[in-house]
């Protein structure tokens, strides 16, 4: 899990969602900014898992995976948004689609 510090307030995911970038791709969204300090979100909505136990289990993968991987976004604001697939998908599937987007932010 990131620090809180490098965690994006809800009004900053806000702004992020109205004026940043997208990538896609079957999985996620990543959404990015440029900014002074690097930050990132992770949204799992209902829609994807119903129960809040895969919903923080999905969250707690993708934050590992910014952690791991917070190189590939240096001096940006990302917020990854889950898609439906994304709660079937295995840790190495994200780990794979997730840094193949990062890549080209």
């Amino acid at each position: 899990m990131l620090k809180k510090r490098d965690r994006l307030s809800k009004r900053e995911v806000e702004t992020l969602l109205k004026k940043g970038r997208r990538l896609h791709s079957t999985l996620l969204t990543v959404a990015y900014l440029p900014a002074p300090h690097t930050k990132a979100a992770v949204v799992v909505g209902k829609k994807i898992a119903k129960k809040a136990v895969q919903r923080h289990l999905l969250r707690r993968r993708v934050f590992h995976l910014l952690e791991r991987w917070g190189a590939l976004y240096n001096g940006k604001h990302v917020a990854v948004l889950l898609h439906p697939d994304a709660a079937h998908a295995t840790y190495q599937e994200l780990e794979q689609t997730l840094t193949h987007l990062l890549e080209k932010v």
